[in-house]
């Protein structure tokens, strides 16, 4: 197993199981004496931002054909051997590697929440009614380049129990929700980066980031019924409910083309 230093992210395309490998190190080797080349199959799982995941692949295919094929072209389970242009024409349309997200499970518009800052508090609005909801996590990001985040976490006493989430003010309390996991004594979310909102409902819906920093210093320059959804703009409710399912997507609005 391999990982990237402590709340670090890493970045990489191509691996070489004898190293080294640039941003990552040796969290747990593989065993004394080992021979992959006894393998039966080799297997690819990331703990990634997106992608669609990897299948276990023929060891046998690739000791057979690497010799009889260009350095720059891999074997891919089910596909054959493919060099790098067969590789970007392919991915999307015939099939997907194992960064690349499913575009058929993507939105079609922008997903997004609303955000602000009223009377020295951070308020948040879904956009749209979150049914059946029975946990809420927000996840504070204090430096958008790393993975490291502070989390509130939600959730209604069982998962019988559900509730319907649209507006809160971080810091109180939400009718019919505990909290499982509190920010930490001292925490101060004008510090942050970046936000995302997960609603744990059964209905469709999405988990959007925002920028924090626009909300931060922008709020005073809005009505306090106007909110900041990111890569939208500052709308009103109005503005919302005529936007909503056409030009974005709030957090628990399903999509039209789904």
């Amino acid at each position: 197993m391999l990982q990237p230093p402590a709340n670090e992210w890493a970045q990489f395309e191509y691996l070489s199981l004898a190293g080294p490998n640039p941003g990552l190190t040796v969290a747990e080797p593989l065993p004394d004496g080992f021979e992959w080349r006894t393998a039966k199959t080799v297997d690819l799982w990331l703990t990634a931002a997106e992608g669609a995941g990897s299948t276990p692949t023929s060891v046998a295919d690739i000791i057979a054909g690497s010799s009889e094929h260009p350095y720059d072209t891999y074997f891919f389970q089910g596909f054959g051997w493919l060099n790098p242009t067969q590789i970007s024409a392919m991915n999307r349309k015939q099939l997907l590697t194992v960064c690349t997200a499913d575009p058929a499970k993507q939105p079609s518009l922008p997903t997004a929440f609303g955000v602000r800052v009223t009377d020295g508090t951070l308020r948040v609005w879904t956009g749209s009614p979150c049914a059946s909801t029975t946990g809420v996590t927000l996840s504070f990001r204090a430096d958008r380049t790393k993975p490291a985040e502070t989390d509130l976490a939600m959730a209604t006493r069982s998962n019988d129990d559900t509730i319907t989430f649209e507006r809160y003010t971080v810091g109180e309390s939400f009718p019919g929700l505990v909290i499982r996991d509190g920010l930490p004594l001292g925490f101060d979310w004008r510090n942050q980066q970046e936000l995302t909102l997960a609603v744990h409902t059964t209905e469709q819906h999405w988990d959007p980031t925002t920028d924090l920093t626009e909300a931060v210093s922008h709020s005073a320059d809005h009505p306090t019924d106007t909110y900041w959804f990111q890569g939208i703009g500052w709308l009103n409710p109005a503005q919302v409910a005529e936007q909503d399912g056409k030009t974005f997507l709030a957090t628990c609005t399903r999509d039209p083309k789904k």
